[in-house]
């Protein structure tokens, strides 16, 4: 799997977090990888986990879901 070793560094298991915007195509780019063609989803509620096999390893993404609102981080004072 060439896809960076500098990326991924040594060993044949990786594991990565997919994480975006609603809508920005994190399941599709999951569902491109795993099956190797563009599937129609629908939004993840939760999220989503995919291993993918290749010849000399393994890659398991997790695919985190959106939120329209992001939460507030300040207090009224």
């Amino acid at each position: 799997m060439r896809i960076g070793g500098w990326l991924l560094g040594r060993g044949s298991e990786h594991s990565g977090l997919l994480l975006g915007s609603d809508a920005a195509g994190k399941t599709t780019l999951l569902y491109r990888l795993k099956l190797g063609e563009t599937v129609q989803t629908i939004p993840t509620i939760g999220m989503n986990v995919e291993s993918i096999e290749y010849p000399d390893g393994s890659l398991t993404l997790w695919d985190v879901g959106g939120k329209t609102r992001p939460p507030k981080c300040t207090s009224d004072v």
